[in-house]
């Protein structure tokens, strides 16, 4: 698995593509880096994602796509592939886009096309703004499996940690319960 295997799919609503910088993008780009809100959902894990790329090659393991609808960019999309059984994903939704549940929709298609894509996955992770009420809201409605808290001690700051669990996994874990 790499990232050439994500950089242009659809899902039921949306179409992920890699950016090509073309005019329509470089505006919706440019509008996302002025906007200071995009971090709620896409928080700032500088130390984090130092740490990442100690473990991922730009390019082959990890890809930032822009996320489309009805061929209008509404979102980004970044994949970090660690191996064949965790990808982390994260993913924020234009300002003007948001509270149409976008995001709670993405997530879940994004997770069900990779699931049926990449057979050995897992699970999918991702990290949110613990402090922040919309990431809250937002993790709460989208239906995660499992949902804990930690503290990056570079910034200070808490997150919340998500895990969904492919469907081979979950039927492995209630089999483990009922045993």
């Amino acid at each position: 698995m790499n990232g050439n295997d994500l950089t242009n799919f659809k899902t039921e609503s949306f179409f992920i593509s890699k950016p090509m910088f073309n005019s329509i993008e470089n505006d919706f780009f440019q509008k996302l880096l002025n906007d200071e809100s995009i971090n709620e959902f896409l928080p700032d894990l500088n130390s984090w994602l130092e740490m990442e790329k100690t473990i991922t090659t730009p390019g082959k393991n990890q890809i930032t796509s822009v996320v489309y609808l009805d061929e209008i960019p509404i979102g980004i999309l970044s994949f970090f592939i660690l191996d064949e059984d965790e990808i982390i994903i994260s993913y924020g939704i234009s300002p003007d886009q948001r509270g149409k549940n976008y995001a709670s929709s993405l997530k879940k298609e994004v997770c069900n096309y990779l699931f049926n894509r990449f057979k050995n996955l897992k699970y999918i992770v991702g990290y949110g703004d613990a402090n922040n009420k919309k990431v809250f809201n937002s993790i709460n409605k989208s239906g995660y499996d499992k949902i804990t808290t930690i503290d990056d001690p570079a910034s200070g700051k808490k997150y919340f940690k998500t895990y969904v669990y492919s469907p081979f996994l979950k039927k492995a874990m209630e089999g483990k319960k009922q045993s």
